[in-house]
Protein backbone atom coordinates (compact mmCIF):
# COMPACT_ATOMS: atom_id res chain seq x y z
CA UNK A 1 0.00 0.00 0.00
CA UNK A 2 1.30 3.59 -0.78
CA UNK A 3 1.08 5.33 2.58
CA UNK A 4 2.58 8.94 0.70
CA UNK A 5 -1.04 8.56 -1.13
CA UNK A 6 -2.75 8.15 1.37
CA UNK A 7 -1.31 10.29 3.44
CA UNK A 8 -2.05 13.47 1.04
CA UNK A 9 -5.49 12.35 0.47
CA UNK A 10 -5.86 12.54 3.85
CA UNK A 11 -4.49 16.26 3.98
CA UNK A 12 -6.62 16.95 0.92
CA UNK A 13 -10.17 15.71 2.97
CA UNK A 14 -8.34 17.86 6.07
CA UNK A 15 -8.53 20.54 4.18
CA UNK A 16 -12.07 19.84 2.68
CA UNK A 17 -13.60 19.51 6.46
CA UNK A 18 -12.02 22.90 7.23
CA UNK A 19 -14.03 24.86 4.81
CA UNK A 20 -17.65 23.71 6.67
CA UNK A 21 -19.41 26.66 7.90
CA UNK A 22 -20.41 24.38 10.77
CA UNK A 23 -21.34 25.34 14.53
CA UNK A 24 -21.42 21.58 15.78
CA UNK A 25 -22.36 22.79 19.35
CA UNK A 26 -25.59 23.88 18.06
CA UNK A 27 -28.19 22.25 19.30
CA UNK A 28 -30.67 21.13 16.46
CA UNK A 29 -34.31 21.85 17.73
CA UNK A 30 -36.28 18.85 15.67
CA UNK A 31 -39.32 20.85 14.04
CA UNK A 32 -41.86 18.87 16.17
CA UNK A 33 -41.47 16.67 19.61
CA UNK A 34 -42.22 13.23 20.12
CA UNK A 35 -46.29 13.71 21.47
CA UNK A 36 -47.19 15.90 18.78
CA UNK A 37 -45.74 13.36 16.32
CA UNK A 38 -47.54 10.64 17.48
CA UNK A 39 -50.65 12.29 17.70
CA UNK A 40 -50.53 13.85 14.05
CA UNK A 41 -49.19 10.14 12.59
CA UNK A 42 -52.30 8.69 14.59
CA UNK A 43 -54.59 11.50 13.28
CA UNK A 44 -53.19 10.99 9.93
CA UNK A 45 -53.50 7.21 9.92
CA UNK A 46 -57.31 7.52 11.78
CA UNK A 47 -58.31 9.38 8.64
CA UNK A 48 -56.69 7.41 5.50
CA UNK A 49 -57.91 4.01 7.17
CA UNK A 50 -61.19 5.28 8.17
CA UNK A 51 -61.61 5.40 4.61
CA UNK A 52 -59.73 2.73 3.35
CA UNK A 53 -58.78 3.81 0.10
CA UNK A 54 -57.13 7.48 -1.70
CA UNK A 55 -58.45 10.09 -1.52
CA UNK A 56 -60.51 11.83 -4.37
CA UNK A 57 -57.73 14.30 -5.44
CA UNK A 58 -55.07 11.24 -5.29
CA UNK A 59 -57.65 8.77 -7.35
CA UNK A 60 -58.33 11.81 -9.84
CA UNK A 61 -54.52 12.62 -10.30
CA UNK A 62 -53.05 9.72 -10.00
CA UNK A 63 -55.32 6.67 -10.28
CA UNK A 64 -55.52 6.95 -14.20
CA UNK A 65 -54.14 4.76 -16.85
CA UNK A 66 -50.84 6.28 -16.92
CA UNK A 67 -50.88 5.72 -13.18
CA UNK A 68 -47.85 4.19 -12.70
CA UNK A 69 -45.73 6.98 -14.89
CA UNK A 70 -47.42 9.35 -12.58
CA UNK A 71 -46.44 8.16 -9.51
CA UNK A 72 -42.90 7.17 -10.41
CA UNK A 73 -42.51 10.86 -11.37
CA UNK A 74 -43.74 12.07 -7.93
CA UNK A 75 -41.52 9.73 -6.08
CA UNK A 76 -39.01 11.15 -7.89
CA UNK A 77 -40.11 14.80 -7.46
CA UNK A 78 -40.82 14.02 -3.79
CA UNK A 79 -37.29 13.15 -3.32
CA UNK A 80 -36.41 16.29 -5.06
CA UNK A 81 -38.35 18.77 -2.90
CA UNK A 82 -36.17 16.84 0.11
CA UNK A 83 -32.79 17.69 -1.25
CA UNK A 84 -34.14 20.79 -2.35
CA UNK A 85 -35.43 22.26 1.07
CA UNK A 86 -32.29 20.57 2.74
CA UNK A 87 -30.25 22.57 0.20
CA UNK A 88 -32.12 25.77 1.88
CA UNK A 89 -30.81 24.68 5.63
CA UNK A 90 -27.58 24.72 4.07
CA UNK A 91 -27.11 20.73 3.46
CA UNK A 92 -26.24 18.87 0.08
CA UNK A 93 -27.89 15.16 0.93
CA UNK A 94 -25.66 14.32 -2.44
CA UNK A 95 -22.23 15.62 -0.66
CA UNK A 96 -23.15 13.91 2.60
CA UNK A 97 -23.64 10.02 0.23
CA UNK A 98 -20.46 10.88 -0.93
CA UNK A 99 -18.80 11.36 3.02
CA UNK A 100 -21.08 7.97 3.48
CA UNK A 101 -19.06 6.06 0.80
CA UNK A 102 -15.69 7.55 1.81
CA UNK A 103 -16.36 6.34 5.05
CA UNK A 104 -16.88 2.62 3.93
CA UNK A 105 -13.67 3.01 1.88
CA UNK A 106 -11.92 4.94 5.44
CA UNK A 107 -13.39 1.54 7.16
CA UNK A 108 -11.97 -0.80 4.59
CA UNK A 109 -8.13 0.93 4.36
CA UNK A 110 -7.89 0.63 8.03
CA UNK A 111 -8.91 -2.80 8.11
CA UNK A 112 -5.99 -3.64 4.96
CA UNK A 113 -3.76 -1.18 7.62
CA UNK A 114 -3.95 -3.55 11.01
CA UNK A 115 -3.73 -6.36 9.07
CA UNK A 116 -0.47 -5.06 7.56
CA UNK A 117 1.03 -3.73 10.94
CA UNK A 118 0.49 -7.28 12.51
CA UNK A 119 2.27 -8.71 9.45
CA UNK A 120 5.27 -6.57 10.04
CA UNK A 121 5.20 -7.54 13.97
CA UNK A 122 5.09 -11.00 13.21
CA UNK A 123 8.03 -10.41 10.66
CA UNK A 124 10.07 -8.60 13.49
CA UNK A 125 9.06 -11.08 15.79
CA UNK A 126 10.36 -14.12 13.78
CA UNK A 127 14.00 -12.22 12.57
CA UNK A 128 14.64 -10.92 16.37
CA UNK A 129 15.50 -7.44 15.06
CA UNK A 130 12.83 -5.51 13.84
CA UNK A 131 14.21 -4.11 10.38
CA UNK A 132 10.67 -2.35 9.68
CA UNK A 133 10.80 -0.21 12.48
CA UNK A 134 10.07 2.86 10.03
CA UNK A 135 7.29 1.25 8.73
CA UNK A 136 5.11 0.30 11.67
CA UNK A 137 5.30 3.91 12.66
CA UNK A 138 4.11 5.34 9.43
CA UNK A 139 1.48 3.11 9.93
CA UNK A 140 0.29 3.93 13.40
CA UNK A 141 0.35 7.44 11.87
CA UNK A 142 -1.62 6.94 9.24
CA UNK A 143 -4.36 4.76 11.54
CA UNK A 144 -4.44 7.66 14.30
CA UNK A 145 -5.05 10.05 11.29
CA UNK A 146 -7.78 7.78 9.99
CA UNK A 147 -9.64 6.91 13.12
CA UNK A 148 -9.52 11.23 13.59
CA UNK A 149 -10.68 11.74 10.11
CA UNK A 150 -13.42 9.14 10.54
CA UNK A 151 -14.97 10.28 13.93
CA UNK A 152 -14.80 14.25 11.85
CA UNK A 153 -16.72 12.62 9.31
CA UNK A 154 -19.57 10.80 11.45
CA UNK A 155 -20.01 14.21 13.19
CA UNK A 156 -20.54 15.97 9.88
CA UNK A 157 -22.91 13.55 8.84
CA UNK A 158 -24.73 13.38 12.65
CA UNK A 159 -24.75 17.26 12.58
CA UNK A 160 -26.30 17.24 8.89
CA UNK A 161 -28.64 14.71 9.04
CA UNK A 162 -30.81 15.81 12.22
CA UNK A 163 -30.92 18.88 9.69
CA UNK A 164 -31.87 16.91 6.96
CA UNK A 165 -34.52 15.15 8.94
CA UNK A 166 -36.26 17.77 10.47
CA UNK A 167 -36.67 18.47 6.70
CA UNK A 168 -38.74 14.93 6.61
CA UNK A 169 -40.62 15.94 9.61
CA UNK A 170 -41.78 19.16 7.72
CA UNK A 171 -42.65 16.91 5.07
CA UNK A 172 -44.11 13.85 6.71
CA UNK A 173 -47.64 14.42 6.38
CA UNK A 174 -47.10 15.28 2.39
CA UNK A 175 -44.87 11.66 2.65
CA UNK A 176 -47.17 9.50 4.55
CA UNK A 177 -50.29 10.66 2.43
CA UNK A 178 -48.91 9.96 -1.03
CA UNK A 179 -46.73 7.26 0.00
CA UNK A 180 -49.57 5.43 1.51
CA UNK A 181 -52.30 6.03 -1.44
CA UNK A 182 -49.59 4.91 -3.99
CA UNK A 183 -49.34 1.81 -2.16
CA UNK A 184 -53.14 1.72 -2.27
CA UNK A 185 -53.48 2.33 -6.20
CA UNK A 186 -50.47 -0.80 -6.55
CA UNK A 187 -51.92 -3.20 -4.51
CA UNK A 188 -55.46 -2.63 -6.22
CA UNK A 189 -53.87 -2.87 -9.47
CA UNK A 190 -50.90 -5.77 -8.72
CA UNK A 191 -48.79 -3.58 -9.47
CA UNK A 192 -45.66 -5.41 -7.76
CA UNK A 193 -42.79 -3.15 -9.43
CA UNK A 194 -44.30 -0.08 -8.31
CA UNK A 195 -44.15 -1.46 -4.85
CA UNK A 196 -41.02 -2.09 -5.16
CA UNK A 197 -40.05 1.86 -6.39
CA UNK A 198 -42.43 2.91 -3.23
CA UNK A 199 -40.24 0.76 -1.04
CA UNK A 200 -36.59 1.89 -2.55
CA UNK A 201 -38.14 5.54 -2.50
CA UNK A 202 -39.05 4.83 1.21
CA UNK A 203 -35.60 3.65 1.76
CA UNK A 204 -33.96 6.31 0.38
CA UNK A 205 -35.43 8.35 2.74
CA UNK A 206 -35.05 6.34 5.82
CA UNK A 207 -31.17 7.05 4.55
CA UNK A 208 -30.97 10.76 5.48
CA UNK A 209 -32.11 9.99 8.96
CA UNK A 210 -29.82 6.92 9.57
CA UNK A 211 -26.89 9.05 10.19
CA UNK A 212 -28.76 10.68 13.07
CA UNK A 213 -28.41 7.82 15.43
CA UNK A 214 -24.65 8.49 16.76
CA UNK A 215 -24.44 5.06 18.83
CA UNK A 216 -26.11 1.84 19.98
CA UNK A 217 -27.63 3.69 23.02
CA UNK A 218 -30.97 5.21 23.02
CA UNK A 219 -30.05 9.29 23.12
CA UNK A 220 -33.11 10.95 24.69
CA UNK A 221 -32.60 13.77 21.83
CA UNK A 222 -32.65 11.83 19.03
CA UNK A 223 -35.73 9.72 20.33
CA UNK A 224 -37.86 12.02 17.59
CA UNK A 225 -36.08 10.49 14.68
CA UNK A 226 -36.39 7.05 16.34
CA UNK A 227 -40.20 7.79 15.30
CA UNK A 228 -39.79 8.96 12.45
CA UNK A 229 -37.70 6.25 11.11
CA UNK A 230 -40.26 3.53 12.72
CA UNK A 231 -43.26 5.29 10.68
CA UNK A 232 -41.17 4.91 7.52
CA UNK A 233 -40.35 1.64 8.02
CA UNK A 234 -44.03 1.13 8.16
CA UNK A 235 -44.64 1.94 5.26
CA UNK A 236 -42.03 0.41 3.31
CA UNK A 237 -43.34 -2.86 5.25
CA UNK A 238 -46.57 -2.30 3.86
CA UNK A 239 -45.72 -2.13 0.08
CA UNK A 240 -43.21 -5.04 0.22
CA UNK A 241 -45.92 -7.51 2.30
CA UNK A 242 -43.58 -7.78 5.71
CA UNK A 243 -44.46 -7.19 9.27
CA UNK A 244 -43.01 -5.31 12.35
CA UNK A 245 -42.07 -6.47 15.31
Amino acid sequence: MNYTTIKNEIENIKKEFALLDRDFDKEIIPYVDVFEFNKNVDMLKAKFYSKNNESDFFNNLFNTNDYYEEISLHLRRMNDVLKERAAKEGVSLEANKNIKNSLEKISDIIAILIEEYKESVKKAKANFINFNNQEEKEIKEILRDLTGLKEQMKRVLNYDSKIASNVVLVEFKNIFSFLTSAITVAKKRKDELLLVEIADATDRIMQIINPVFSSKSLVKTELIYHYLSYELQEIKASAVGEHLT
